[in-house]
């Protein structure tokens, strides 16, 4: 081209820089997403780490009993049994946690995905090819989520104290023995990061950005009719595998149990996989009401049911828990006056710890749900300014975003609630169990205080993004700015 060659940059390190220097000086928005990122990161680090510090901390209970349990496991060995029952209480509590936290962590890399598509673009336009942007985007994703879990890694550290003040199997925490062993607290490390940039690289796959710097987002197809059929496989499969491993191997064997908490984390991965369908039925469905709020609202849920349905799936599995929970084993009502001191302590902890278990579980669950909440409310925010923007300069009040916002909430809320019978249905083999050595009771008031705890996180953070709403809404900013 009349002897003029164009020079492609080769350092994409010092361009990479160069972009998120320039996405922390500019608008106060870029510096938002880029807060929030760190912030998803930092949270999924910290509670993944503090379950697997429990659960570590069980496991070596388990296997070198300190005081009280020393004692009794000398007096009868067969009280392991109850260690390691203690452990697989851990291990259930760790796979229900697990899917939120992991999509806090991958909500908070797809947020930066989304958020840099026009920064993209203009590296695109001045000579960038698709692979280089790509990598700057991943990279850039990989900076702030190394940056989020060393936070998340220092918060551990330091609330690891805290624990000090309770007591479980009748013995005071030693936060020390919380302390992860380095291979495994760098596994959880690694592993946060890496599933930020597969999903950082996924968020991409959305956004096509052509050598004009056009940044274009792919519509989402629509969902099919087979996802119903992995709920009622899943379903089928654990009321024909739990009740023959319960029944024939009872609770004295860990394989039978660890095989029943999987086979019950697959119908928790099918409600996940089958409730999109179902809200993208039901949004088609409501999308025919008559008034303006209600169409924008489930014409969007109807466009995109996956991404509606991670902003409350986590408040699904926090009902789904609460259902299965409705029924408890209550070993301390078998305890009486011939039974030896250390005995009685250990069984009336036993009901102690499992409410404490249960507190503690919920509680991760709805940090993590307040968090991806404010995070995807904070995201869709901003993606829909410049729509927002022009209707209000047509005259449309603000008021009509924040209706449309809430019935994007209200609709998968409600849905989600329905995970709460069958959490019900599916602990029915659980309470048989149980009642072969314990003494049972319902449960029916931490468990609607579990749902409307769960509900009203998410609530309180569609409150707290609604100044933002405005704010945006009302701003007066050049498409090109």
């Amino acid at each position: 081209m009349n002897g003029l060659e164009v020079t492609r940059p080769r350092n994409l390190a010092s361009v990479t820089r160069m972009v998120l220097r320039a996405r922390l000086s500019s608008a106060s928005h870029e510096r938002v997403t880029v807060g929030l990122t760190i912030l998803g990161f930092a949270v999924a680090t910290w509670l993944l780490m503090t379950m697997a510090g429990g659960t570590w901390m069980l496991y070596s209970r388990s296997i070198d009993p300190p005081g009280l349990l020393a004692d009794m496991l000398e007096r009868d060995e067969s009280f392991r049994f109850m260690l390691q029952i203690y452990v697989i209480l851990a291990v259930i509590a760790c796979a229900f946690t697990l899917a939120p936290l992991c999509m806090l962590a991958a909500g908070a890399a797809r947020m930066g995905a989304h958020a840099t598509s026009r920064r993209l673009a203009v590296l695109r336009l001045i000579g960038l090819s698709s692979r280089e942007v790509t990598r700057i985007a991943v990279t850039e994703t990989a900076v702030l989520g190394i940056i989020g879990g060393l936070t998340g890694s220092a918060i551990y550290a330091v609330s690891l104290p805290a624990w000090g003040f309770l007591s479980i199997e009748a013995v005071r925490i030693e936060p020390v023995t919380m302390l992860l062993p380095f291979p495994l607290f760098a596994s959880i490390f690694v592993a946060t990061i890496l599933m930020g940039i597969l999903s950082s690289f996924i968020g991409l796959l959305r956004v096509r950005i052509s050598p004009l710097g056009v940044a274009k987002r792919q519509m989402p197809k629509p969902l099919k009719a087979w996802r119903l059929l992995v709920l009622v496989v899943a379903i089928g499969l654990y009321f024909s595998v739990a009740p023959m491993l319960l029944t024939k191997y009872g609770v004295d064997n860990v394989w039978p149990i660890m095989i029943f908490a999987t086979v019950l984390a697959g119908i928790v991965l099918a409600v996940n996989i089958v409730a999109p369908w179902v809200l993208q039925l039901c949004a088609r469905a409501c999308s025919h009401l008559p008034f303006p709020a209600a169409m924008t609202a489930f014409r969007r849920i109807e466009r995109d049911p996956r991404g509606t349905w991670r902003r409350v799936g986590s408040v699904a599995l926090v009902c789904f828990v609460a259902g299965a929970v409705g029924v408890k084993p209550v070993v301390g009502a078998a305890v009486n006056d011939s039974m030896p001191n250390d005995v009685k302590r250990i069984h009336l902890a036993f009901d102690t710890d499992l409410a404490l278990g249960l507190a503690i579980t919920l509680a991760i669950v709805f940090i993590a749900v307040a968090i991806m909440t404010v995070t995807t409310a904070v995201t869709s925010i901003y993606e829909q300014a410049p729509q927002a923007q022009a209707l209000h300069r047509l005259g449309v009040r603000v008021g009509f975003h924040t209706r449309v916002a809430w019935l994007e909430l209200v609709l998968p809320l409600l849905l989600a609630a329905t995970t709460l019978p069958l959490g019900f249905v599916t602990s029915r083999p659980m309470q048989e169990a149980a009642e072969k050595f314990a003494h049972t009771h319902g449960n029916s008031v931490p468990v609607l205080t579990a749902v409307a705890a769960g509900i009203g996180v998410v609530l309180a953070a569609q409150f707290l993004v609604e100044p933002l709403r405005r704010q945006t809404a009302l701003a007066h900013v050049r498409s090109n700015d």
